[in-house]
């Protein structure tokens, strides 16, 4: 008398109601890709050209984003190299509640490696022109450099002094002036606000 194999009676599985709708059934592990039905397995072709745009396309709306990421939460470091503390007082008053700095999404920030915009209020001395450089270059790019003041820009009161070296563009690179003795807040910010304007 034969035996019969108790594997050769186990039921096969049966499939979910979603797999039977559908008419598919659940793929074994480590079977690979499934064939089409013409028998031939779907390869992907390294370097495809079709990809390319769609790559560029992806990149250059990632690149739009940033840029509008940028423009609407820039973060302010301030450094003074050296003045009377007058524009120092004025670009805290820009944060007060009256002026309100903050509702065009600038933020105070106090480590150069997490700043945009560099703001500088009074004239370099020969202490600070090592530090400025410094903080300049732990700055990640893209970075702006804001001149306030008038000691600022061109030195002031102070110009020809035995231990002034002069304004902030002798040493960093500048994009945006704002003159004034002391500058009033509506300045600074609108000269933040074209800086911003001219983000692209």
């Amino acid at each position: 008398m034969e035996q019969t194999r108790t594997y050769d009676r186990l039921p096969t599985p049966r499939r979910s109601e979603t797999e039977r709708a559908e008419g598919t059934s659940r793929q074994p592990r480590g079977a690979g890709p499934r064939r089409s039905r013409s028998g031939h397995r779907p390869q992907q072709i390294a370097g495809d050209s079709r990809s390319e745009p769609t790559k560029r396309r992806l990149q250059r709306y990632v690149d739009a984003v940033v840029r509008w990421a940028r423009r609407k939460s820039p973060w302010i470091l301030h450094y003074n190299t050296g003045g009377c503390n007058g524009c120092d007082i004025e670009i805290l008053a820009t944060l007060t509640p009256r002026y309100d700095v903050e509702r065009l999404g600038i933020l105070k920030e106090g480590s150069p490696r997490h700043a945009d915009i560099l703001l500088c209020t009074g004239p370099v001395t020969l202490q600070s022109r090592d530090r400025l450089r410094r903080i300049y270059e732990q700055m990640p790019e893209p970075k702006w450099v804001v001149s306030v003041g008038t000691c600022s820009c061109s030195g002031g009161v102070f110009k020809g002094a035995i231990n002034i070296v002069g304004s902030v563009d002798q040493v960093v690179p500048v994009d945006m002036f704002i003159p004034g003795c002391p500058c009033r807040p509506e300045a600074i910010i609108d000269g933040l606000a074209q800086l911003l304007g001219s983000i692209e």
